[in-house]
């Protein structure tokens, strides 16, 4: 019995620190934005840019693909491993991995799939995109706000300097 008790009185200060972090100021840096506005943004090759923070690296023949944290990827040319080209970078709001076959590029972009043409990398081209191919889990972005209260209705969280 007293056990039990001391594990109800556990729960009960467990709950309290959360209902306090929700209040914190990180918490309060967070917003949302619906999904149909998030699908909305335009998907772009963008020219190349200063990696700031490196997630995964894949390659694939001579070219490497670095994510940056939540951002995109970067598509380096590698022929000259002493010399690798950074090329440009696709602009990929919530992604967190990727994967190529047959030159094309499969990233998730929160919960949808991105498919693109990266045959010719002067002109990659966005060929699909398959929407809600994924479960949107807030947990897997923004690490350290998964407990300020996330309500998937309204859409993704956003932190205040991402918008």
């Amino acid at each position: 019995m007293k056990y039990m008790i001391g594990i109800g009185l556990s729960f009960i200060f467990l709950l309290d620190g959360c209902v306090e972090y929700r209040e914190s100021e990180e918490c309060k840096k967070i917003t949302y934005m619906t999904f149909e506005e998030f699908r909305l943004q335009e998907l772009e090759v963008l020219p190349a840019r200063e990696i700031q923070k490196a997630k995964k690296i894949y390659i694939y023949n001579n070219l490497l693909f670095i994510s940056e944290e939540e951002g995109g990827i970067h598509i380096i040319d590698n022929h000259d491993k002493k010399n690798p080209i950074n090329k440009s970078f696709l602009n990929i709001g919530g992604n967190i991995d990727m994967a190529v076959k047959d030159g094309y590029l499969y990233v998730d972009s929160y919960m949808d799939l991105l498919v693109w043409d990266i045959r010719d990398i002067e002109h990659i081209q966005l060929v699909t995109r398959k929407n809600d191919t994924f479960t949107y889990d807030s947990q897997n972005y923004y690490f350290g706000y998964h407990n300020c209260g996330f309500d998937l209705s309204k859409g993704i969280m956003v932190k205040e300097e991402d918008k």
